[in-house]
């Protein structure tokens, strides 16, 4: 649910609100389809979300002597932490290459204040060719969110449960 609310109060920012409203029709109806590209793949990751807490009341019902309990555990670590990796892009941020992580960083324009959705935030207020610019960071984070989650439903599959 966090993204999902990360996202809501993107589309009730000031800065969202003001770049819709400068949009032409057109320009806005590519901005609303490629948001709701980005609440679906929000959505699935939510559901992928629920796999990891399905997987975590399995480990906390298992004794810690049974067979395979610490692969398990391990597997189950290393799904979270590389789904947290699906969130860097390798172009980095649009201006800033070597910030990485499409989901927060610190502000380009306010030292080291940390932003949700910095390509998205800053692309809102781009001074030219917004539109194109939001249509793209919304794509990147939408990338980000899908490869998390396949990253979490591919480690953590009952298959892959059922090995370990």
């Amino acid at each position: 649910d966090a993204v999902n609310d990360l996202i809501d109060d993107l589309k009730e920012s000031a800065e969202y609100k003001a770049a819709m409203a400068s949009f032409t029709a057109a320009e806005a109806e590519k901005v609303n389809a490629t948001m709701v590209v980005l609440d679906r793949s929000a959505g699935t990751l939510k559901l992928a979300g629920a796999v990891v807490q399905s997987h975590k009341q399995t480990l906390k019902g298992l004794d810690a002597q049974s067979l395979h309990y610490e692969s398990r555990v391990r597997m189950f670590n290393d799904a979270v932490q590389y789904a947290d990796r699906g969130f860097i892009t390798p172009a980095g941020l649009p201006d800033r290459s070597w910030y990485k992580n499409v989901v927060s960083a610190p502000g380009k324009d306010d030292g080291y204040g940390f932003v949700v959705f910095p390509g998205v935030r800053e692309a809102l207020v781009a001074t030219s060719d917004r539109a194109n610019k939001v249509i793209a960071a919304l794509s990147d984070l939408t990338d980000a969110l899908d490869r998390a989650e396949s990253t979490i439903t591919g480690n953590l599959s009952s298959r892959n449960t059922q090995r370990a």
